[in-house]
């Protein structure tokens, strides 16, 4: 692995007073160093942006604050736009309320190298497993994926990741000609993480790492959560049905600009998922 490898962590921010100190903390001491922390802050009310300006005047080579003059852009729309700014060898998307194992950059960047050896110029994603904890950083589970009862191995192609995403955005390292990619389009409000994984899952290649390299914390102010996949969640499936068309409705507009099939493909894998995840 060589150290002198620059990697851009692009950190999305609002209304994150509570955890963000911790999670610019657990930055602060991975074990691979060469790493710029890169923030934009979307409009906070609260101290976030106090914070970050606290962190970024203590560490000014390590952390920038971005503070673009718009605000409200949205969680994904913030991701795209830290992404357009910054140029980098390798690029992780950072959660605000999360907290980072200390070599996960560098866990991250090992099978990346191993990846590259096999395909040099391939737009490429290595992603792991997270440990599922509260507002305390204490244990609910070991494996996020066993939570929720997905599995990448299966799950990280083309066709799987339409109906389904598995490549958590905050465990994600992607390389540069991923970034290349064509990953904005006014068009498409998909999640940015999703749509990167289905680009890379289309040209590229994901590589995963079966161990968690993140605390992912749950608490009531989290934008997607951990759902654990029992009775009361297909309990939960059948009385939001109305919602979850909706949502496939949207997911499979935006497939179509990907040429991703007709939309018996869509429900074919949707089923399958669902069948093979147990």
């Amino acid at each position: 692995m060589k150290n002198n490898t620059k990697i851009a962590i692009l950190l999305a921010s609002y209304n994150g007073e509570k955890f963000i100190a911790e999670q610019i903390e657990s930055i602060i001491g991975q074990t691979y160093r060469n790493w710029t922390l890169f923030i934009n802050d979307d409009g906070s009310t609260d101290s976030t942006l106090r914070i970050i300006e606290d962190y970024s005047k203590k560490y000014p080579d390590k952390i920038i604050n971005i503070n673009y003059p718009i605000k409200k852009l949205g969680s994904s729309a913030n991701f795209y736009k830290l992404l357009e700014s910054v140029d980098s060898d390798y690029y992780m998307y950072c959660d605000q309320d999360d907290y980072w194992l200390p070599d996960k950059i560098e866990k991250c960047m090992q099978r990346m190298d191993e990846q590259q050896l096999i395909l040099s110029n391939a737009p490429l994603i290595v992603h792991s497993d997270l440990k599922v904890v509260d507002n305390d950083l204490k244990l609910l589970h070991p494996s996020f994926h066993g939570f929720t009862k997905v599995k990448p191995n299966k799950f990280a192609t083309f066709n799987y990741l339409g109906v389904m995403n598995c490549v958590t955005g905050c465990t994600m390292l992607f390389n540069h000609a991923a970034r290349q990619l064509p990953l904005q389009n006014e068009e498409t409000n998909a999640w940015h993480d999703w749509w990167m994984a289905l680009l890379v899952a289309r040209d590229g290649k994901i590589a995963y790492i079966d161990e968690a390299t993140i605390l992912y914390r749950q608490h009531d102010k989290n934008v997607l959560g951990a759902k654990e996949v029992n009775l009361n969640y297909f309990i939960h499936v059948f009385l939001t049905l109305k919602d979850t068309l909706k949502i496939d409705r949207n997911n499979y507009r935006n497939l179509k600009k990907l040429n991703y099939g007709s939309v018996f493909k869509y429900f074919f894998y949707k089923m399958m998922f669902q069948i093979r995840r147990y």
